[in-house]
């Protein structure tokens, strides 16, 4: 991928039937914070995440499985080149969503935080 050291790529796409008014979540370390934006968003089916992962095992496998698109990089930390060269990479991901935010994996989300961002 241009280069850059990335050892996986996988992508998970979303029913074509629920790819509107959707947001992509760029996510720099993410296992914790993917499971909570799920579980705190009105519309978990609209979510989105473009994920790169810099652990030495990629922590894909953990994730709960749902109707979302995920985008997952794994970059082993030998090959990383620091946290903003890991976001330039997680912004790669984006596939024409509406809404692009930005996230650390140390975010919280408040109940309905899909609904309360995009209206």
């Amino acid at each position: 991928m241009n280069g850059l050291p990335t050892t996986a790529i996988a992508r998970h796409d979303a029913p074509a039937n629920i790819r509107q008014r959707r947001g992509l979540l760029s996510i720099r370390c993410w296992s914790f914070t993917v499971r909570q934006a799920v579980k705190a968003a009105r519309y978990p089916e609209r979510l989105a995440f473009g994920i790169v992962d810099q652990d030495l095992v990629s922590s894909e496998r953990d994730l709960p499985q749902g109707p979302w698109r995920m985008a997952c990089l794994h970059v082993a930390p030998h090959q990383s080149r620091g946290a903003c060269w890991a976001r330039a990479l997680a912004m790669t991901l984006y596939a024409g969503e509406e809404y692009f935010f930005q996230i650390d994996s140390h975010s919280c989300f408040d109940p309905g935080w899909d609904v309360t961002l995009i209206d």
